[in-house]
């Protein structure tokens, strides 16, 4: 392990004298100093132990995007400002470009190899790794974290240290699960942060905020979608450069951004197109690995400061520690770089170290490995790579070929880095089945036979400069996914799988584009496929258990719920998803210990209390429900769906004059809660409200044009509203798409009615003779 003091990996040559020295010199330049004198002191009557944090992460965010890093067809004025009072790095390097890897290293100031996230999910950040938030709570911080995306939830480990952590996504919006795809809008987390932050008076405080937005698809909000039409990925920048003004005017208000240490920097980049490389996460070029990095604070000799050598996002830990006066030995490979904005050169250059196994994790094919030193990068990759960026800034004309020695020293170099850094001590990867487990999953369909390319060393595995045309395919048909369009999406995934069988998140998003698409059969076999490549792939299995639900398997649902929990039993997403299915099931008391054991695993998650109210409905208990929507509200008071299982509560009480005003509460809390619109509509319709009953069942067909009952009933209510000519279209439109639902007579009465007032007799006899038809077959009635 490292301490701060010693803690990076340096040039060991670059100390000795002689013709070694000499040859480092070839390909290391030392590193610069920065513009300006120096930070200096703080101001009067302010000391390092009265300052407060700020750490701004901007995910999918490249550094020459930025207005203060050079981009003049951009307006960053938010962060081009931070940067003219505080201190910009020029070439600050990312660890790799996965947004779990990257934050974990920023938060532990060391390497994805020592603290061994190495991908996005399937990696857990250990309980021993010990993270900033850790450290400043220990010192008296206040800590909080609020995220904006899946891969960042507590489950990862990486919530380590704080005192409220916003990470409660809303999952039931999504069919499939993909984490990826799991996030919100920037201004969404920015409210919760700034909550968070009014409520620390008197504390000090350490806040970090992550935006998501420039992650794609790229979808800015306006004015930006129309300013930046054409390039998008800039207008997110611009949105999110908004987001941090807003954070400062509010720092600003209540006092606190003179006694604030404010730190924006991104996680990784996005290739936009260079290397051919469309999105990011597949390779380790400066595209995805240079990112802005913006330190701002309070010392009047910090403004205006431009640091040009190479540093690594693992240094931030150390520096702001010391910054902040907190004293506490970093075992990372971070180093402070306070003496770089102090004015004065480090006593070593340094090397940063980035990574990239996801086309090993996810393709089959190797990983990369890179070193960015002031003047070169080494890609090491089954045909290596060197470029000179002091000459060949984007990185085009390989090198590697025409110097073997510089090539030979630098995979030297890389080796001793490694060896220095070590490997995690704890396994922190998801472990295999064993072959009983396997061969219980196959025989109830969840998998086939196996791949296996853990074993194979790099040189083994395909270059991924060679697939990358697959993996732009990739990228666009998620795209497509995202964008609602699955048929296009599937066309593409099709292609790849023809060309490259053995890519695995084709597979997978094959089944997720099946799954959208309801072809269920597809979707199962996609996701088989899947599991056949990578027999833990999560998603895949929990995905294949969603598709169970749907057909009406529950039991077989149950068992890829159970096999994921038996793996991961701290997972309350997925027994929250268990608990839901039990109860929908019919299967109330395991419903409820689920819910139970989701609380005992994520006390936060105030949806498991909601569920326990619903179990309790569904026991009977409309006092035992209200107690559990109190518990719920008094966890989180914006939780979906509690006032609509109290307003149920207090309807079984006999109380509809309140449990109308609760499903107000619902609707105003959630604008798209069909289910709670529906019930509205059904007691103003009870009280002679029909114009009220028409408006709300209108509502909720809106929000969820397959909600078949609903169309059923605002046929009838548009009928007793002496709107002939609605009742008859919504009834045709109900028995069209779902002729073989329960409340199908229903619809068939109301045209019978409809026929009947405007003259069709023979019309109104035949509906009559439907209806009864019907009536007769006993249709199940649709779950509660």
């Amino acid at each position: 392990m490292f301490h701060a003091a010693s803690s990076r990996a340096v040039f060991p040559e670059l100390t000795r004298s002689g013709p070694l020295r000499t040859a480092a010199i070839l390909f290391v330049s030392l590193l610069a100093g920065c513009a300006g004198g120096g930070m200096g002191r703080l101001p009067e009557g302010l000391s390092p132990s009265d300052l407060n944090l700020v750490i701004v992460t901007l995910d999918t965010t490249r550094a020459d995007r930025i207005g203060c890093y050079g981009d003049r067809d951009i307006l960053t004025p938010q962060l081009d400002a931070l940067a003219a009072r505080g201190a910009l790095f020029e070439q600050a390097h990312a660890t790799a470009p996965l947004t779990l890897p990257s934050h974990s290293s920023i938060f532990t100031s060391r390497y994805p190899p020592a603290h061994g996230v190495r991908d996005n999910g399937g990696f857990f950040l250990s309980e021993s790794e010990e993270t900033l938030a850790e450290v400043l709570s220990a010192h008296g911080f206040a800590t909080g974290g609020f995220v904006s995306a899946y891969v960042l939830d507590r489950r990862w480990g990486i919530a380590q240290g704080f005192d409220r952590y916003f990470d409660d996504f809303d999952l039931a919006k999504y069919r499939t699960l993909s984490m990826g795809d799991i996030q919100r809008r920037g201004d969404e987390t920015l409210g919760k942060a700034l909550d968070w932050i009014r409520d620390q008076r008197g504390k000090r405080f350490f806040a970090w905020l992550h935006l998501y937005d420039p992650h794609s698809p790229y979808d800015p909000p306006e004015p930006y979608a129309t300013a930046y039409a054409g390039r998008l990925y800039d207008g997110e920048i611009a949105y999110v450069d908004s987001l941090i003004g807003e954070l400062m005017d509010d720092l600003s208000r209540s006092g606190l951004s003179s006694r604030t240490l404010v730190v924006v920097v991104g996680d990784h980049g996005e290739s936009l197109g260079e290397h051919k490389e469309s999105g990011h996460a597949f390779f380790v070029y400066g595209t995805s690995t240079h990112v802005p990095l913006i330190l701002s604070g309070p010392w009047p000799g910090l403004a205006g400061m431009r640091i040009p050598g190479v540093v690594s996002t693992i240094d931030i830990m150390p520096t702001v520690l010391e910054l902040l006066g907190v004293h506490h030995a970093v075992h990372g490979q971070g180093r402070s770089l306070v003496p770089l904005v102090e004015g004065r050169s480090l006593s070593e250059p340094l090397v940063a170290y980035s990574e990239s196994f996801y086309p090993r994790y996810h393709f089959g094919w190797s990983d990369l490995r890179t070193l960015r030193t002031d003047r070169y990068r080494f890609i090491e990759a089954p045909r290596p790579e060197i470029y000179d960026t002091s000459k060949d800034p984007l990185e085009t004309e390989n090198l590697a070929g025409a110097l073997p020695e510089l090539l030979a020293r630098m995979r030297g170099m890389l080796a001793r880095i490694e060896g220095e850094m070590g490997e995690a001590s704890t396994t922190t990867a998801p472990q295999e089945m064993d072959e009983e487990t396997l061969r219980k999953l196959a025989a109830l369909g969840y998998i086939g036979s196996t791949v296996d390319t853990a074993g194979k060393g790099s040189g083994e595995l395909a270059d991924p400069k060679d697939k990358i045309e697959i993996v732009n395919r990739m990228h666009e048909a998620k795209d497509d996914q995202l964008k609602g369009d699955s048929k296009t999406a599937i066309e593409k995934l099709r292609r790849v799988v023809a060309d490259a069988p053995e890519v695995i998140d084709a597979w997978f998003r094959l089944g997720n584009a099946y799954f959208e698409e309801r072809e269920f059969p597809l979707a199962l076999e996609m996701y088989r496929r899947t599991l056949a490549l990578k027999p833990d792939h999560d998603w895949a299995m929990v995905n294949m258990a969603n598709v169970y639900v749907e057909m009406g398997r529950i039991d077989d649902a149950l068992v890829g719920y159970r096999r994921f929990l038996e793996r991961d039993p701290a997972n309350d997403l997925i027994a929250y998803r268990l608990a839901e299915t039990l109860l929908d099931a019919g299967r109330i008391g395991e419903a409820g210990a689920m819910f139970r054991r989701v609380l005992e695993i994520a006390p936060g998650k105030a949806a498991a209390a909601v569920g326990l109210a619903a179990a309790a409905m569904r026991r009977g208990d409309p006092a035992g429900a209200r107690a559990e929507v109190a518990r719920a509200l008094t966890i989180d008071p914006n939780v979906r769906n509690a006032h609509y299982n109290l307003a149920l509560a207090l309807e079984a009480e006999g109380n509809a004059r309140v449990a109308v005003e609760e499903y107000r509460k619902e609707i105003s809390l959630h604008p798209h809660s069909f289910k709670a619109q529906f019930n509205l509509s059904r007691l103003l319709g009870l009280s002679g409200d029909v114009k009220g009953q028409v408006g709300e069942l209108r509502a909720a067909m809106e929000d969820n044009p397959e909600f078949h009952v609903g169309r059923y009933y605002l046929s009838k209510a548009l009928l007793d509203a002496g709107d002939l000519a609605g009742a008859e279209r919504e009834a045709k439109r109900a028995l069209e798409a779902s002729p073989e639902n329960y409340y199908a007579p229903l619809g068939q009465y109301v045209l019978a009615d409809v026929y009947a007032r405007s003259g069709r007799t023979v019309a109104a006899q035949e509906a009559v003779r439907r209806g009864r038809e019907l009536e007769a077959r006993n249709l199940p009635p649709p779950p509660s």
